[in-house]
């Protein structure tokens, strides 16, 4: 089964920022029970992925800013069904 993730939000400041950095743990990763299949996110930046298969993004705005929106789309091929075992 393919799944299709749009995840989208919106960080809205009381004043004018500057300078701001972030990071975002967003990116699906691969298991034995999905697989990635595509995968865009806005903002961009630098991504690393650490020795546990997550991968963070890191990033800056230095331009004067009122708000901050992320937007996700992703397509993941599952591949059943996901039981813990003794």
């Amino acid at each position: 089964m393919r799944l299709n993730v749009d995840y989208r939000f919106t960080l809205e400041f009381s004043a004018p920022v500057s300078r701001h950095a972030f990071m975002l743990m967003l990116k699906p990763r691969n298991t034995p029970f999905q697989e990635l299949i595509s995968y865009t996110l806005d903002p961009l930046g630098l991504e690393i992925t650490d020795g546990f298969g997550n991968t963070s993004l890191f990033g800056s705005i230095n331009a004067p800013h009122e708000r901050f929106i992320v937007a996700l789309n992703a397509l993941i091929e599952w591949k059943g069904n996901y039981h813990e075992t003794d």
